[in-house]
């Protein structure tokens, strides 16, 4: 599924054309990945305020799939608006908001997280793992690069065994599944 994300107000409290502290995002958006959904980044932001929402993902090991476009609707039209299923957007009719005296108000990701577990499109109860620091993602990125060919093999059906959905070529794994095998490898 393809879910546009916004990210003032969204990601991060509001503080453009800086990036506001963080408001408990990355969980749910990992667990989203790791769920197999598309995240779409479809913001007000451009050009260097638009690099910076962008290396806040990859700094924190959200791959995004599209930055203001989902790549696969250039086949069927040229609307500047982003396709998705959902959209996450403090602007959103329906979202539910932190509010407090003297802020803007921002999206509440503990009742998001509640809201995509009722409607099943990330399940309640499963504990993703999530890299602690750069040095843990760094950490088992090395490992991978490292094993030999037969090693990448063997994980892959592991992979399939433990019921985790294959990738787009069906034989890359995503930075998360190599997270994961990683701390599986030196359980």
């Amino acid at each position: 599924m393809e879910i546009a994300i916004d990210f003032d107000g969204t990601c991060v409290k509001h503080a453009y054309p800086k990036i506001g502290e963080g408001i408990g995002a990355e969980p749910v958006l990992h667990k989203l990945i790791a769920e197999g959904h598309n995240l779409i980044l479809f913001t007000m932001r451009s050009g260097k305020q638009l690099e910076e929402a962008v290396a806040w993902f990859e700094d924190r090991s959200i791959p995004l799939y599209g930055v203001q476009s989902n790549p696969k609707q250039k086949t069927w039209t040229t609307s500047p608006k982003a396709y998705a299923q959902i959209y996450i957007d403090d602007a959103a009719l329906g979202i539910p908001l932190v509010e407090t005296d003297g802020e803007r108000p921002w999206v509440d990701w503990e009742k998001v997280q509640t809201l995509l577990e009722e409607q099943g499109i990330i399940r309640k109860g499963v504990v993703y793992w999530e890299p602690k620091d750069g040095l843990q993602r760094k950490t088992a990125l090395k490992w991978w690069d490292n094993l030999k060919t037969e090693q990448k093999e063997l994980l892959h059906k592991c992979r399939r065994g433990l019921g985790w959905s294959p990738s787009k070529d069906h034989t890359e794994l995503t930075g998360r599944e190599i997270h994961c095998l990683y701390i599986i490898s030196k359980a």
